[in-house]
């Protein structure tokens, strides 16, 4: 039956750009993975063990200027001693902390958001100058042209990244033990 070949031409003809183009998010999406991984953790497990990741921490201090302001003296009383008075001063006061990298680094999720396929198939007898009796069989139809346009878009951080990104973030701010 010619029109089941032909049919299946054009299945793929259709079919090898999009398998293509699933193919290339898929290897998109791979290569974000392993860059986020070999960046920002670090493989703490032992050889023969299941991969344990700990994130790359980054050591940073932030220096800010306190203003200590001066009192003014306090004379001798029968209840207390005299003080003498004290200027303000600025007094720098540094506060380390450790950042994971993964809440400072630009992550991208890139994938394919379109594409367009356009085939222009010609059939070789529907051009002939004479007319013919033969009818046109699956051979006798070819690809004149065919575009592919791809388009990759920026797409939301995947939900465990963005939990990720903010269970770091709450663990750089201090937590305050109740007294024992």
């Amino acid at each position: 039956m010619p029109n089941e070949s032909l049919t299946q031409k054009m299945e793929s003809l259709i079919a090898k750009p999009l398998l293509a183009v699933a193919k290339a998010n898929g290897e998109m999406a791979m290569a974000q993975v392993q860059f986020m991984f070999d960046t920002c953790f670090t493989n703490t497990s032992k050889e023969g063990e299941e991969p344990l990741y700990a994130p790359v921490m980054v050591a940073m201090e932030l220096t800010q200027s306190v203003i200590i302001p001066g009192s003014p003296a306090i004379e001798k009383t029968d209840d207390h001693e005299a003080v003498a008075a004290t200027e303000a001063s600025i007094k720098p006061v540094v506060t380390s902390f450790h950042l994971p990298l993964l809440t400072i680094v630009p992550l991208n999720s890139l994938a394919i958001d379109t594409v367009n396929i356009n085939l222009d198939l010609t059939n070789e007898f529907a051009v002939a100058e004479e007319p013919t009796s033969a009818a046109p069989t699956d051979e006798s139809m070819y690809l004149k042209q065919c575009t592919l346009d791809v388009h990759a878009g920026q797409l939301p951080l995947p939900k465990g990244v963005n939990i990720i990104i903010e269970a770091f973030s709450h663990s750089i701010q201090p937590t305050i033990l109740p007294n024992a």
